[in-house]
């Protein structure tokens, strides 16, 4: 998500097209080898973002390019820079949820509100000698009337009467499973120098993360997510002779990663399915589920008959009991690659000019460990003849199961380039060239067919500047990819750019005020290949048969079933042929419009400094689906380049800087703008505007307008219809608009609210102080006009009549003792119905916005240097550090979401693993 606030705004439609383009010394690469590689080892990460800097990369530069230049050695001494760090991470924020007797309460509130009296048998007793109420305030099992009335000697009714509860127990389940403290570790060490003919650098890196699961060892399981990295990288430069330089560049990125697996999705290796594993138990269970660890034993279910919480959601199945049974899968990753390059300056055939020649071979390998090892679980229940003693069953060991190669994948790519380079000066004239050509084939097996992939093009540009007053830039890629049919795999995509200095021009005198000024401009076609899709688009694969396309559900999706009266659906017994989707053989790439201007000045002798842009990007060709063709067609189409987006906005910062004698100070601000609109979307005619996607932004949330709630029967009976849920409304429950105005309330009024999921703005603030060796750096972030709904679990307490309930809800819910004392509710009407009833439908009442500021990160350091100590022992310098990172964030949304993950529906489904709170130490030595 940061990644795209980065390059202000999103320009298609298409999931499968917004990344943008990696580039890693030059060779392209990705955003999991940014994320694995050692900050250390990295020089300078610089964003390309309009169309003269991207042209060159033709069908990859539509979304930007992220430039990463990592270290090089330089002629000298041996420099050894040594860094230590320890971290410690804990949750920044929390899911508050109700403890048992507040859960009780409100659910005992629900049932009475739905008046079901199929659910009246669920009601929790709130009095009398069953006070079950009073069990969950007080921890335990039997109220004193209860332990009175038993068959037990004084000590045994005084043990009972002191002993915790075993069934109404009340947990925070979340806290409990995520309340513990991760330790993190980095360790770098890296050497460069060189020689006037050699030059080197060398870096070795190790990293470890722990999670902040508690009880994760219990009998031995150690469920806890881990993290382990070693990274390695040598850059040399080699002068073989005058005119020729050969760069020869080795990294590897080895890590494992560990984690239980998930299960709540097709594929439980994946990330997101992962973090479900992790918290969906949470959010679909009571305070009061399971007892967790009892007396040093795993309870994972109550004796039958024995318990008496059995139809209320007490099942003795707590999150803990979950999490420690879960398989646990380790994935080993290792990333290698080699960079060659050899240029020779032919300066004795042309002054300036040189060729350049570059290979590179990057070589991925993932493998899956499943490790499936049962620990000792028990089922409990109190002794029925001295109820103050837990009996416990069970407790055997099944064999630990350990699948090695559960999963495993290879990939490998292979790239070349030859570049002519030219570079001159004549006198005020400034003239360079360049013409390159490059090409690369990746061997991916999950590929589509196990086909290599080829890419090939070329690329141009020259520059001119006069006097460094007037520049010139202009661009051109030509590129070709196999994605797409014969005769359109390649596009040409040129730009180019205008820039006048103004300030050194001789009307503008030299002056303390206005150092610098730069006027620039600049305009451009780029292009994208990832359109999302199949493969081979153009492919016309019409037909399969028999067995094959009986189990492969996807290669006959849409067509027509042969051998059956229902061509919807295939006959298991006797199949036929079936017709399988139809190829488009004019599918081509995305092609983006992109026009910017700019301004950078420099003013008070470059203490102040400010760059400001303005740019447009109009995209189109974006691949979808048509949704103008009748189902009478019999066959779903191909997807055609028909999408059209435009993206426009602004980007500014400004930043000041001086020196008071030995204190120095610096703060800066940046903020940039960016508004995306569909312009086009094939779509069925819709009777009315606002039920299309065309004219609004990409994301754009669409739900129902509320305006309060029903406070009274009589306002039921007056307002329209609602179709939803039988129209089953009473007073607590949501009002809709009736947008329409026809008198009923159904999918017609629903209608665009709040933003997208993409923020509007995005901006930040820093500020750095430094006195003689202390130093102080604070960062702000924040965004502003972005919007996530609240969703399923989060939303509806009491999911599927025993999930979790929240603070908000119970403390906000609509009572008629709230309306009779003009207090306003802030959620509707304990319900113990699912999301899908009339309050659960998505509307503008569950739509957050997430807008807000947080305390990034502050550092506190102390850099020694040029003391006689140092000098003594060889030290060039040493800096200890302590660090903060998602120290604070000013925010309005729940509790538990984080405002920076707003475009992931898991997010919305509190789903993902919880923000963490880092404090970190350093230790830097340079010899």
């Amino acid at each position: 998500m940061l990644l795209l606030y980065a390059f202000v705004g999103l320009s298609t439609y298409n999931s499968g097209s917004q990344e943008p383009l990696v580039v890693v010394d030059g060779i392209q690469s990705s955003m999991s080898v940014i994320d694995a590689m050692d900050p250390y080892e990295i020089e300078s990460i610089n964003l390309l973002k309009d169309a003269s800097a991207t042209a060159v990369y033709g069908v990859k530069g539509a979304n930007g390019v992220i430039i990463v230049t990592t270290k090089r050695g330089r002629t000298g001494a041996p420099k050894v820079n040594a860094t230590y760090n320890f971290g410690m991470s804990e949750l920044a924020t929390q899911m508050e949820l109700l403890n048992s007797y507040e859960y009780a309460l409100f659910r005992n509130e629900a049932i009475r509100n739905d008046n079901d009296p199929s659910k009246f048998g669920m009601l929790f007793s709130e009095s009398g000698f069953h006070n079950e109420l009073w069990k969950f305030k007080n921890n335990r099992d039997y109220t004193p009337e209860e332990v009175e009335a038993m068959n037990l000697t004084p000590e045994q009714k005084q043990a009972l009467l002191n002993s915790p509860a075993l069934y109404y127990t009340s947990h925070n389940y979340f806290k409990e499973a995520f309340g513990g403290i991760a330790p993190q570790n980095q360790v770098n060490l890296n050497v460069s120098g060189g020689s006037e003919k050699t030059r080197y650098f060398t870096s070795v890196g190790y990293m470890n993360q722990g999670g902040s699961f508690t009880n994760t060892k219990y009998g031995g399981a150690d469920i806890n997510s881990k993290y382990q990295r070693y990274n390695f990288r040598s850059n040399f430069d080699f002068d073989l002779t005058d005119n020729t330089n050969l760069t020869l560049d080795l990294s590897a990125i080895s890590s494992k990663i560990g984690g239980i697996m998930g299960g709540e999705t097709n594929d439980e290796t994946s990330e997101g399915s992962r973090r479900k594993g992790m918290l969906v138990h949470i959010l679909s269970n009571p305070p009061y589920a399971g007892p967790g660890i009892v007396n040093g034993k795993l309870v994972y279910d109550f004796v039958g008959g024995m318990n008496p919480l059995a139809g209320k959601g007490g099942t003795g199945y707590s999150v803990l009991s979950a999490l420690l049974t879960r398989p646990y899968l380790t994935t080993y990753n290792t990333n290698l690659n080699i960079n060659l390059k050899l240029k020779h300056k032919l300066n004795y055939l042309l002054e300036g000019l040189s060729v350049s020649g570059t290979f590179s071979y990057n070589d991925t390998y993932t493998k899956g460990v499943r490790r499936e090892r049962t620990v000792p679980t028990y089922v409990a229940t109190r002794n029925p003849n001295n109820p103050s003693e837990i009996l416990f069953f069970d407790g055997k060991l099944k064999p630990t199961n350990v699948t090695d190669n559960y999963s495993q994948y290879k990939w490998r790519r292979l790239y070349f380039e030859l570049a002519t380079n030219y570079e001159q000066t004549f006198g005020k004239h400034g003239f360079t060239a360049l013409l390159l050509a490059n090409g690369q084939k990746t061997h991916d097996p999950g590929l589509e067919y196990a086909v290599p992939a080829g890419l090939m093009g070329l690329a141009a540009r020259a520059t001119y500047d006069y006097d460094h007053r007037y520049l010139l830039e202009a661009n051109m890629g030509y590129n070709g990819t196999e994605n797409f049919a014969p005769g359109k795999r390649f596009g040409f995509f040129p730009a180019f750019s205008l820039g006048w200095v103004v300030s050194n021009e001789k009307f503008i005198p030299e002056n303390n005020i206005v150092t610098y000024l730069k006027i620039r401009g600049s305009y451009g076609e780029v292009g994208n290949d990832q359109v999302g899709g199949r493969r081979f688009l153009y492919q016309p694969s019409t037909w399969g048969y028999g067995f094959e396309g009986y189990k492969n559900q996807d290669m006959g999706a849409g067509g027509y079933y042969f051998g059956n009266t229902n061509g919807s659906t295939r006959d298991p017994f006797y199949m036929g042929a079936w017709e399988n989707r139809v190829g488009n053989p004019n599918v081509t790439w995305e092609r983006a419009k992109k026009s910017n201007l700019g301004v950078e000045l420099n003013m008070f002798k470059d203490k102040l400094t400010i760059v400001a842009d303005l740019f447009r990007e109009k995209r189109d060709n974006i691949l979808w689906s048509r949704g103008t063709v009748p189902g009478i067609v019999g066959s779903d189409l191909p997807a055609v380049n028909i999408g059209k987006v435009s993206n426009s906005g602004y980007e500014a910062q400004v930043h000041w800087a001086d020196k008071i004698g030995s204190f120095t100070y610096g703060v800066g601000f940046n903020v940039s703008y960016a508004k995306n609109k569909i312009d086009f979307r094939d779509e069925p005619n819709n009777p009315y505007p606002w039920m299309n996607e065309t004219g609004y932004s990409i994301g754009q949330y669409k739900g129902f307008l509320t305006n309060g709630f029903y406070n009274t029967w009589e306002e039921v009976m007056q307002l329209p219809y609602s179709r939803f849920d039988g129209n089953k409304v009473q007073p607590g429950d949501l009002r809709y608009v009736d947008v329409n105005g026809d008198g009923v309330i159904d999918e017609k009024d629903r209608v665009p609210i709040g933003y997208s999921n993409l923020p509007r703005y995005s901006f930040g603030a820093n500020l750095n102080l430094g006195y003689k060796g202390f130093g102080l750096a604070v960062l702000f972030t924040g965004t502003a006009q972005g919007s996530m709904p609240i969703d399923y679990y989060m939303r509806s307490p009491f999911e599927q009549g025993k999930g979790a309930a929240f603070k908000y809800q119970y403390e906000g819910r609509w009572t008629p003792e709230k309306i009779q004392k003009g207090i306003k509710p802030t959620y509707p009407r304990a319900s113990l119905r699912t999301e899908d009833n009339i309050n659960g439908k998505a509307s503008d009442f569950w739509l957050q916005s997430t807008d807000h500021i947080r305390l990034k990160n502050v550092e506190l350091s102390y850099l020694f240097e040029k003391t006689q100590w140092l000098q003594k022992n060889g030290i060039t310098s040493i800096k200890l550090s302590v660090s903060g990172n998602n120290l604070y964030t000013w925010s309005n949304m729940i509790a538990g979401y984080d405002p920076e993950q707003q475009d992931s529906s898991d997010a919305a489904k509190g789903y993902l693993y919880p923000m963490m709170r880092t404090y970190s130490a350093g230790l830097n030595i340079q010899f």
